[in-house]
């Protein structure tokens, strides 16, 4: 899981990245289909700083809540990552400031978390075919 987050946090260009938990849910969690079929869920709820955009300089890195979930579909040779990110804090410099305001925004992580459960939950694959 921490992979999945590491490569996450490079790719957003990420100026820090803190694992706050990591862990599994059992199959149940999932949606009808998938839950047969999954033989592994981890979960990783974690905070990284980044600019947004091409945005470059002090006061306009925002924080970010991340939870992801890996789901391992032996299957079909596959892993289904699903990646939820919320707003924790938004910089005052930040482009985002001045759509959703600047500062910390209470509940992100635990937002995050609940929006990944409501994913899973609903987690649907209508053609198993499209994974080759």
């Amino acid at each position: 899981m921490r992979f999945f987050f590491s490569d996450l946090a490079e790719a957003n260009g990420a100026t820090a990245a803190a694992v706050q938990s990591d862990g599994q849910v059992g199959r149940g969690e999932l949606g009808a289909g998938v839950s047969e079929r999954a033989s592994f869920v981890g979960t990783l709820h974690g905070r990284q700083t980044a600019a947004k955009g091409r945005q470059e300089g002090a006061g306009r890195e925002n924080a970010v809540a991340v939870a992801l979930a890996a789901v391992r579909l032996p299957c079909v040779g596959s892993d289904l990552l699903v990646t939820v990110n919320a707003p924790a804090r938004i910089a005052g410099g930040s482009a985002s400031a001045e759509h959703a305001g600047a500062g910390d925004k209470a509940g992100a992580d635990q937002a995050a978390q609940d929006i990944l459960g409501r994913v899973l939950r609903s987690l649907s694959v209508h053609d198993w075919g499209l994974f080759g």
